[in-house]
């Protein structure tokens, strides 16, 4: 049972890098 939540948080702090990664991208082109 450990499991499944262990890749749902996993996921979850992939897709926040994710995010951050195409914010960081946006705003160095608007810089």
């Amino acid at each position: 049972m450990a499991l499944p939540a262990l890749h749902v948080e996993f996921r979850m702090q992939l897709t926040r890098m994710y995010c951050y990664i195409l914010d960081d991208e946006r705003l160095s082109k608007v810089a």
